[in-house]
């Protein structure tokens, strides 16, 4: 009886440690859960924001880039990319075209007023922070990019907007679904551009508790009005911009629920229990999961397969309903790929479609979702992008795909690929757009990248940027 005590007390004590550790690991995950909700925020601001920059310095270059300037063209511009303000500078900085319509702006020198035109007119591609637009003088942020016209002069196209009516105040507002939270795009002053509350005004004014927490360091605890809460802040890449997220503490780890003696009991004696069957159980959630990861995943290049895709585009499909945003999609087939077999060798065919895959994950974002349909062909849904954000993508996927593969014996594989581009509210009806495109894009020549307008609501307007990619 003694002996049974005892190993019936050293048991006890041994669960009652791993509780307590169990509940600090799992502190620690929500903390984690807590922190990359913040990091999925800021790749969505910082790919966003990388996107329009390349589009405005595309399509400007395509629909702006003759010898003379066409209001109307520019006026339809500012209105697909949604601009509340914009401007056309030349190379020396002076006011080209302006929207709204301000003709006392034309050939006035903005760089002198504005740092992020003053960049823009140098060359580099720039965000603002909270700044007055030049013909209205309300609050905006502006997106500054420079472009080639034929001549090879430089000019700038930068076009604003206030963030709470972009899509990326929308995913802000929804990003963090714990109450009380507060999550801030901030400037390189400290103003918010974007978040909860607050657009406009310097975080110190809407909260006063986390901007003095900001200043000593990236993360942890603060008292605010009595509460503790934890706050989280990262650099947004290519961007002055911080962002920065704050919850309550016991909102964040209220999943841990109370716990008391009964429950220590309770689990005590499951586990002595369960002891008796925790090998099965393992080996039989090993398999399972396995199986599932299978029934997921491309055996060979370790992408999504068909099934996986499904589940992915009716996630994909929602959000973009949610938040009123287009989905991108690329379709994208190997170049003559039964020769690569007929010359090489099944195996080095299967090299040379690990290698597009790889390529593939490696120029799209994270958010991205990349798939092999069977065989050489692959496709890749682009979240909260439109046809010309697409297009560019589709082009820099092509030439990261047109690098020569390297065999083990040294030899090399030129791989080029042929890409469908179409963009929509809905994927099923683009992933026959975009097939399309790809049989247009081969019956072309192969190796390029064809973009599809024919669904989209602003083909009209880009039709030129069209024509560069293809």
């Amino acid at each position: 009886m003694v002996v049974f005590g005892a190993v019936f007390m050293a048991a006890l004590c041994g669960l009652a440690a791993v509780i307590l550790a169990s509940q600090r690991d799992s502190r620690a995950a929500l903390q984690d859960r807590f922190e990359t909700r913040l990091a999925m925020a800021n790749e969505f601001v910082a790919g966003y924001t990388e996107d329009l920059l390349t589009r405005e310095s595309a399509v400007g270059a395509a629909r702006l880039g003759g010898e003379r300037l066409d209001p109307g063209t520019f006026e339809e511009l500012a209105a697909g990319f949604g601009f509340t303000a914009a401007v056309v500078l030349d190379a020396e900085g002076r006011v080209l075209a302006v929207h709204p319509s301000a003709p006392a702006l034309l050939g006035a020198r903005l760089t002198d007023r504005y740092a992020h035109l003053r960049a823009a007119a140098e060359g580099r591609p720039t965000v603002s922070g909270v700044v007055p637009s030049a013909a209205e003088q309300k609050p905006v942020v502006a997106f500054a990019a420079p472009f080639a016209t034929a001549t090879g002069e430089r000019r700038v196209l930068s076009g604003a907007f206030s963030m709470e009516d972009s899509p990326i105040g929308a995913y802000l507002r929804h990003a963090i679904p714990i109450r009380g939270h507060e999550l801030f795009l901030l400037d390189d002053t400290g103003v918010v551009l974007a978040g909860t509350r607050g657009m406009g005004q310097p975080l110190a004014a809407v909260d006063g508790a986390l901007a003095d927490a900001l200043a000593d360091g990236a993360r942890g605890n603060y008292d605010k009005d009595g509460d503790e809460h934890r706050f989280f802040v990262l650099d947004v890449e290519r961007s002055p911009w911080r962002i920065v997220q704050s919850a309550p503490t016991r909102q964040l780890y209220r999943p841990l629920g109370p716990t008391t003696y009964t429950s220590w009991l309770v689990f005590a004696f499951l586990a002595l229990v369960g002891t008796l069957v925790l090998g099965v159980v393992r080996r039989l959630y090993l398999r399972e999961a396995a199986l599932e990861g299978l029934s997921h995943q491309d055996p060979l290049t370790g992408l999504a397969n068909r099934r996986r895709l499904d589940d992915a585009v009716a996630r994909i499909d929602a959000a973009a309903a949610r938040y009123g945003t287009t989905t991108g999609v690329l379709a994208l087939d190997v170049d003559h790929f039964k020769r690569v077999n007929d010359t090489h060798g099944h195996a080095v065919g299967d090299v040379v479609l690990r290698a597009v895959a790889e390529r593939m994950e490696a120029t799209l974002r994270p958010s991205d979702v990349v798939a092999r349909l069977g065989g050489e062909e692959f496709l890749a849904i682009l979240p909260a992008n439109d046809l010309d954000g697409v297009a560019a993508v589709g082009e820099r996927l092509r030439l990261a795909v047109a690098e020569p593969v390297t065999l083990d014996s040294g030899e090399t594989v030129l791989v080029t690929v042929s890409i469908g581009c179409a963009a929509g509210p809905e994927v099923a009806p683009l992933l026959r757009t975009a097939d399309a495109a790809v049989y247009r894009a081969k019956a072309a020549g192969r190796n390029r990248v064809m973009v599809d307008y024919s669904g989209d609501a602003a083909s009209g307007s880009s039709s030129s940027a069209a024509e560069l990619m293809q």
